[in-house]
Formats: C-alpha cells, structure tokens, sequence
C-alpha cells in the first residue's frame, strides 16, 4: 500500500512539474520571440533609411547627369570638366 502510495505521489508531482516546465519554456520561448522582432523591427527601419538615402543620390545623380548632358548639347564646358 505504501509503495502504491509512493507511486501515485511522483506521477503527481511530475506531472504538475512537467506543467511547469512546460510553461516556463512556453514563456522562454516567447521573450525570445519578441526580442528578435524588436532587434528586426529595428534592423528593417535602419535599411529602410539606407534604401531611401540610395534613391535619393541616384536621383541626384541623374539630375546631375541629365544637367551635363544639356551643357554639353549646348557647346557650354562646366568648370572642372575635361573635355
């Protein structure tokens, strides 16, 4: 009766512990989770600036581009450019 009793007393205690684990992991797995979304969150936003600071010199770019070409049609030579 008593080694019944042992029994049933450990299939409790590791069944509210296996409960337990389970949710602590659960919890583990979640902070992680949003750890890592907020570091993307952040990484995304710094390639984001990156893209629209690339899009802006190109443009830039061919603004500058375009502007030599027309000098050029013209017959003018800007300053610093060789021929």
């Amino acid at each position: 009766m008593e080694n019944n009793l042992v029994t049933i007393i450990l299939a409790i205690v590791g069944v509210l512990g296996g409960a337990g684990a389970w949710q602590f992991y659960a919890k583990k797995i979640e902070l992680k989770y949003q750890a890592n979304k907020e570091e993307n969150k952040e990484q995304n936003l710094f390639r984001d600036q990156i893209l629209q600071e690339l899009e802006r010199v190109k443009t830039e770019l061919a603004n500058a581009n375009s502007q030599v070409f027309i000098a050029y049609g013209r017959g003018i030579h800007l300053a610093g450019a060789s021929a």
